[in-house]
């Protein structure tokens, strides 16, 4: 069976760890190698920073959802968020930080689209021989990562 992840979850900073962990994982069972898995954990962190940094005003909810799943030999994983984000800025590449020129030189391919109702990171990740290798299935769809508040 093909490997599928699709998880929703809040978009904070102690969010991010648990999303990271779980495209990792699935990326490893996927059959990506070890240096693949820590790309794709890398590339999530990044996506999932930037939403939780510039998706949604401050101090107003919103969430992220990661998605994942195996594409013509390819792993494909989306971050994407509901939020009115910065637009402009998603289509800058050479601008801010570094992740997101990281993000586009570990990848097979990277599609930042940006609108007024959210925006979407697709990463490709190539699996191993270009063979797409069955794994266990994922399916989170209504789960959430357990993510805690901060203390007050």
């Amino acid at each position: 069976m093909p490997t599928e992840l699709h998880v929703t979850a809040e978009a904070r900073p102690e969010c991010l760890r648990p999303l990271r962990d779980i495209a990792g994982s699935i990326a490893s069972e996927a059959g990506l190698s070890s240096v693949q898995v820590y790309a794709v954990k890398f590339c999530v962190s990044e996506a999932v920073a930037n939403v939780v940094k510039h998706a949604y005003p401050e101090g107003e909810p919103g969430s992220v959802e990661v998605s994942a799943h195996e594409a013509g030999g390819e792993l494909a994983v989306v971050v994407a968020d509901h939020g009115s984000g910065r637009v402009e800025q998603a289509n800058r590449l050479d601008e801010g930080g570094f992740g997101l020129a990281f993000m586009t030189r570990l990848t097979d391919g990277v599609t930042f689209t940006a609108a007024s109702d959210g925006t979407t990171v697709e990463m490709l990740f190539p699996l191993s021989g270009g063979e797409v290798r069955a794994a266990t299935r994922h399916h989170l769809g209504a789960g959430k990562p357990e993510c805690t508040s901060p203390p007050p």
